[in-house]
């Protein structure tokens, strides 16, 4: 139970894990702690504290970056750590897999009308098709990433980015350009608190004084630092 919780706090990067909305409970005659049920998962797939950060979020080391708490510990064991990447790579991205491929676009076609009236209802501009794509996307991208960070750290730089109000790492193939730039037009959104206590973030500076790009390639481990224009 807790492998699979580690899985899936990790995989869908909940911004609340350990901190808020994690249970934890024990039958009367057991002996055991078990973990779950897994709930409240709405600031997840890059929803988080901050704002929306799809990009960011999906290319995170979400646990172990940044909560600690029961689930980084077993990470600590070699065993529970082998078990998880096993069960991640036999049995959790096929079946994720198989729920993209199917059950997800079936439930995406259910749902659409009701999305249709619901936005009727309010006035708003019916936006359910265009983040039903941006979500299938998020995960589809989430899967690649998570899957071979898993099976072979050593072979992604670690960047930092030096928000001032927090630190946040994503991790980038090495040798490969780092394909979007965590600013607005990439999707990336702060709410207005954190902009106007901290400032805009119109783009980021690398250690060599570099704007980054899409383009960038990562060779690696390093920090950006953001700037407003």
């Amino acid at each position: 139970s807790w492998m699979k919780m580690y899985v899936m706090q990790d995989f869908m990067a909940q911004w609340d894990v350990e901190s808020f909305s994690f249970f934890v409970y024990k039958d009367a005659n057991d002996p055991l702690l078990y973990c779950g049920p897994v709930w409240d998962f709405d600031l997840s797939m890059g929803a988080t504290g901050l704002g929306r950060l799809p990009n960011v979020m999906m290319y995170s080391d979400w646990l172990r970056g940044h909560r600690e708490g029961w689930l980084t510990e077993l990470d600590k064991f070699p065993a529970f750590t082998e078990t998880l990447r096993t069960f991640a790579r036999e049995e959790f991205i096929p079946a994720l897999q198989n729920y993209l491929d199917g059950e997800f676009r079936d439930q995406r076609e259910t749902l659409a009308p009701s999305a249709a009236m619901d936005a009727h209802r309010w006035g708003e501009t019916d936006s359910f098709s265009q983040s039903a794509q941006n979500l299938l996307s998020w995960l589809e991208g989430r899967a690649a990433f998570w899957e071979s960070f898993r099976e072979d750290p050593a072979a992604f730089c670690t960047v930092t980015l030096r928000y001032g109000f927090n630190d946040m790492e994503i991790f980038i193939p090495r040798g490969e350009p780092v394909g979007f730039v965590p600013v607005e037009e990439y999707g990336e959104h702060l709410y207005s608190s954190f902009r106007k206590k901290y400032g805009n973030i119109d783009g980021w500076t690398c250690e060599d004084g570099s704007r980054l790009t899409p383009e960038t390639v990562i060779d690696h481990d390093q920090i950006l630092t953001p700037f407003a224009e």
